[in-house]
């Protein structure tokens, strides 16, 4: 999947996330989507693993 749509269709449904970075084809048949909070604004909330 494209990494615009992903973050089209999570922002239409007002997801309290956003699609960050795709990681395409890490396998033949894996693509990894990295997920990142966002505010009410829509902005995307930075935060460090712990």
């Amino acid at each position: 999947m494209h990494l615009g749509l992903m973050q089209g269709l999570l922002s239409e449904l007002n997801a309290p996330i956003t699609a960050h970075q795709l990681d395409a084809f890490v396998e033949p048949s894996l693509c990894i989507t990295r997920l990142a909070a966002r505010d009410n604004d829509g902005v995307r909330i930075h935060r460090r693993a712990s």
